[in-house]
């Protein structure tokens, strides 16, 4: 009986034996595994080097574009501040227009259906009505004036300087 338990020792010991041996060529891999980790780390670490050195520089290469992209902001906005002064100006430009265009209206008026007289007052509206720029038609005002007032009558020494 000896005999048989001693084999079924031995057994077990090789069965032992296999599951370390299994153990140890896990332990190998795990070993050479870590060595290729090792050598991968090593060779890693200058490329991160270099990667950190990358960035670096393209940061500093886009620090001007940066300047240049705020500069830009800046004058952005120094042209809208500029613009909306135009705007203010443009508008008061075509209130004084549309007086002066009313003035010429006026004058016209006063010269077309005036006494024929040679006074102040009908020299300066006629000269005024002549003086209004191109683009102050009064074609249009006049359209609307066709109409004196009543007891006006039409001043033909304006006529007749208007159709030489």
């Amino acid at each position: 009986m000896a005999l048989v338990a001693a084999a079924l020792a031995e057994l077990e010991a090789f069965d032992a034996l296999l599951d370390a041996s299994v153990a140890l060529n896990a332990a190998v891999v795990a070993e050479l595994a870590a060595a290729v980790a090792d050598v991968a780390a090593l060779l890693a670490e200058p490329v991160a080097a270099l990667a950190c050195v990358v960035a670096v520089a393209a940061k500093a290469a886009a620090l001007p574009a940066d300047v240049a992209a705020s500069l830009a902001l800046v004058l952005d906005v120094e042209a809208e501040v500029a613009e909306a002064e135009a705007l203010v100006a443009a508008a008061e430009a075509e209130a004084l227009d549309a007086l002066a265009l009313l003035a010429a209206a006026c004058a016209w008026y006063f010269a077309e259906y005036s006494e024929p007289c040679t006074g102040p007052v009908v020299l300066v509206a006629q000269s005024i009505a002549a003086a209004a720029p191109v683009w102050l038609s009064l074609s249009s005002i006049r359209a609307v004036m066709l109409t004196p007032f009543k007891g006006a009558v039409t001043n033909l020494s304006v006529l007749e300087s208007k159709s030489e």
